[in-house]
Protein backbone atom coordinates (compact mmCIF):
# COMPACT_ATOMS: atom_id res chain seq x y z
CA UNK A 1 0.00 0.00 0.00
CA UNK A 2 3.09 2.33 1.05
CA UNK A 3 4.55 1.53 -2.40
CA UNK A 4 0.62 2.55 -4.19
CA UNK A 5 0.73 5.95 -2.21
CA UNK A 6 4.43 7.13 -3.41
CA UNK A 7 4.12 6.36 -6.96
CA UNK A 8 0.47 8.12 -6.69
CA UNK A 9 2.41 11.07 -5.11
CA UNK A 10 5.15 11.27 -7.73
CA UNK A 11 2.58 11.09 -10.59
CA UNK A 12 0.33 13.59 -8.82
CA UNK A 13 4.11 15.96 -8.17
CA UNK A 14 5.22 15.37 -11.64
CA UNK A 15 2.00 17.14 -13.55
CA UNK A 16 2.59 19.88 -11.10
CA UNK A 17 6.84 20.40 -11.47
CA UNK A 18 10.34 19.84 -13.35
CA UNK A 19 11.32 16.60 -14.06
CA UNK A 20 14.86 15.67 -13.87
CA UNK A 21 15.86 12.28 -15.58
CA UNK A 22 19.46 11.14 -15.15
CA UNK A 23 21.49 8.22 -15.35
CA UNK A 24 24.82 6.77 -13.58
CA UNK A 25 27.09 6.14 -16.44
CA UNK A 26 29.84 4.43 -14.38
CA UNK A 27 28.08 2.00 -12.92
CA UNK A 28 26.17 0.96 -15.85
CA UNK A 29 29.88 -0.29 -16.95
CA UNK A 30 30.18 -2.27 -13.71
CA UNK A 31 27.18 -3.90 -13.89
CA UNK A 32 24.29 -1.73 -12.09
CA UNK A 33 22.90 0.56 -13.92
CA UNK A 34 21.07 3.48 -11.81
CA UNK A 35 18.44 5.44 -13.34
CA UNK A 36 16.98 8.43 -11.51
CA UNK A 37 14.05 10.47 -11.62
CA UNK A 38 13.89 13.57 -9.35
CA UNK A 39 10.84 16.12 -9.22
CA UNK A 40 10.37 19.37 -7.53
CA UNK A 41 8.19 19.07 -5.13
CA UNK A 42 8.53 22.71 -4.27
CA UNK A 43 10.43 25.27 -4.14
CA UNK A 44 14.18 24.42 -3.03
CA UNK A 45 13.10 20.72 -2.18
CA UNK A 46 13.39 17.80 -4.46
CA UNK A 47 12.10 13.77 -4.27
CA UNK A 48 14.35 11.67 -6.04
CA UNK A 49 13.59 7.65 -6.68
CA UNK A 50 16.75 6.04 -8.03
CA UNK A 51 16.41 2.05 -9.49
CA UNK A 52 18.79 -0.31 -10.86
CA UNK A 53 19.12 -3.67 -11.00
CA UNK A 54 22.39 -5.55 -10.17
CA UNK A 55 24.00 -8.17 -12.57
CA UNK A 56 27.11 -9.81 -13.25
CA UNK A 57 29.39 -12.80 -12.61
CA UNK A 58 32.45 -13.35 -10.56
CA UNK A 59 34.97 -16.36 -9.94
CA UNK A 60 35.97 -17.78 -6.69
CA UNK A 61 38.55 -20.82 -6.67
CA UNK A 62 37.40 -21.94 -10.16
CA UNK A 63 33.70 -21.29 -9.01
CA UNK A 64 31.51 -18.54 -11.06
CA UNK A 65 28.80 -17.35 -9.06
CA UNK A 66 26.21 -15.04 -10.86
CA UNK A 67 24.37 -11.96 -9.10
CA UNK A 68 20.74 -10.79 -9.53
CA UNK A 69 19.10 -8.40 -7.89
CA UNK A 70 17.30 -4.72 -7.67
CA UNK A 71 18.81 -1.76 -5.60
CA UNK A 72 16.31 1.30 -5.03
CA UNK A 73 16.93 4.86 -3.23
CA UNK A 74 14.25 7.14 -2.04
CA UNK A 75 16.28 10.76 -1.43
CA UNK A 76 14.65 13.79 -0.19
CA UNK A 77 16.72 17.07 -1.21
CA UNK A 78 17.03 20.78 0.06
CA UNK A 79 18.45 22.78 -2.25
CA UNK A 80 20.42 25.60 -0.34
CA UNK A 81 21.33 27.92 -2.90
CA UNK A 82 19.43 27.70 -6.49
CA UNK A 83 20.36 29.71 -9.54
CA UNK A 84 17.30 27.37 -11.43
CA UNK A 85 15.50 25.72 -9.48
CA UNK A 86 16.47 22.73 -7.43
CA UNK A 87 20.51 23.01 -8.09
CA UNK A 88 23.38 23.63 -6.88
CA UNK A 89 24.27 22.61 -3.25
CA UNK A 90 21.79 19.96 -1.54
CA UNK A 91 21.85 18.33 1.56
CA UNK A 92 18.95 15.27 3.01
CA UNK A 93 17.82 12.03 4.28
CA UNK A 94 17.40 9.06 2.31
CA UNK A 95 16.06 5.87 2.15
CA UNK A 96 17.70 2.30 0.30
CA UNK A 97 16.63 -1.00 -0.52
CA UNK A 98 18.25 -3.69 -1.81
CA UNK A 99 17.16 -7.54 -3.08
CA UNK A 100 20.74 -9.66 -4.60
CA UNK A 101 20.77 -13.10 -5.11
CA UNK A 102 23.48 -15.53 -5.43
CA UNK A 103 23.68 -18.32 -7.65
CA UNK A 104 26.68 -20.27 -7.51
CA UNK A 105 26.58 -22.41 -10.82
CA UNK A 106 27.60 -25.68 -10.62
CA UNK A 107 26.42 -26.70 -6.70
CA UNK A 108 23.48 -25.22 -6.01
CA UNK A 109 24.48 -25.78 -1.63
CA UNK A 110 26.06 -22.28 -2.37
CA UNK A 111 23.46 -20.53 -3.44
CA UNK A 112 22.29 -17.17 -0.90
CA UNK A 113 20.36 -14.07 -1.11
CA UNK A 114 20.83 -10.55 0.47
CA UNK A 115 18.26 -8.22 1.66
CA UNK A 116 19.36 -4.40 2.88
CA UNK A 117 17.82 -1.54 4.01
CA UNK A 118 19.43 1.39 5.14
CA UNK A 119 18.68 4.98 6.35
CA UNK A 120 21.17 8.05 6.29
CA UNK A 121 21.94 11.69 5.22
CA UNK A 122 22.94 12.79 1.71
CA UNK A 123 24.63 15.43 0.35
CA UNK A 124 24.84 16.60 -3.45
CA UNK A 125 25.80 18.96 -5.86
CA UNK A 126 23.75 19.84 -9.49
CA UNK A 127 24.30 21.55 -12.30
CA UNK A 128 22.19 22.62 -14.83
CA UNK A 129 23.05 23.70 -18.08
CA UNK A 130 20.79 26.56 -19.91
CA UNK A 131 20.08 23.65 -22.55
CA UNK A 132 18.41 21.76 -19.44
CA UNK A 133 21.46 18.97 -19.39
CA UNK A 134 22.44 18.37 -16.49
CA UNK A 135 25.23 16.88 -14.06
CA UNK A 136 25.40 15.77 -10.57
CA UNK A 137 27.53 14.39 -7.83
CA UNK A 138 26.35 12.56 -4.96
CA UNK A 139 27.06 10.76 -2.19
CA UNK A 140 25.56 9.97 1.74
CA UNK A 141 26.68 7.65 4.56
CA UNK A 142 23.55 6.19 6.75
CA UNK A 143 23.00 2.93 8.84
CA UNK A 144 21.54 -0.63 8.05
CA UNK A 145 18.40 -1.26 9.81
CA UNK A 146 18.81 -4.46 8.37
CA UNK A 147 21.32 -6.27 6.24
CA UNK A 148 20.87 -10.36 6.50
CA UNK A 149 22.51 -12.77 4.17
CA UNK A 150 20.18 -15.79 3.67
CA UNK A 151 22.14 -18.89 2.47
CA UNK A 152 20.60 -22.68 1.93
CA UNK A 153 19.34 -25.26 4.33
CA UNK A 154 17.75 -22.18 6.53
CA UNK A 155 20.92 -20.90 7.37
CA UNK A 156 21.34 -16.55 7.56
CA UNK A 157 23.40 -13.71 9.33
CA UNK A 158 23.20 -10.49 10.04
CA UNK A 159 25.62 -8.19 9.23
CA UNK A 160 23.89 -5.01 10.91
CA UNK A 161 25.05 -6.55 14.25
CA UNK A 162 28.77 -6.01 13.35
CA UNK A 163 29.81 -2.79 13.68
CA UNK A 164 31.46 -2.08 10.36
CA UNK A 165 28.68 -3.71 8.24
CA UNK A 166 26.37 -1.28 9.95
CA UNK A 167 27.41 1.61 7.67
CA UNK A 168 25.84 1.98 5.02
CA UNK A 169 26.85 4.66 1.90
CA UNK A 170 26.80 5.36 -2.16
CA UNK A 171 28.38 8.06 -4.39
CA UNK A 172 27.07 8.51 -7.79
CA UNK A 173 28.18 10.57 -10.99
CA UNK A 174 25.15 11.06 -12.71
CA UNK A 175 24.32 13.14 -16.45
CA UNK A 176 20.46 13.91 -17.76
CA UNK A 177 18.30 16.11 -18.80
CA UNK A 178 15.69 18.33 -17.13
CA UNK A 179 12.44 18.02 -18.81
Amino acid sequence: NALILLACLFVSTATFAQIDAKINPISTIFGSPDLSVEFAAAPKFGVELSAGPNFGSLTLDDNSIRRRGFTGILTGKYYLNEDMGNDNLSIGLYAKGKVINYTAEGNETDNASRQKIALGFAVGQKWVSKNNVIFSIDGGIGRNITNVIEGEEDASFNLANLPFFNLDGFFRLSVGYRF
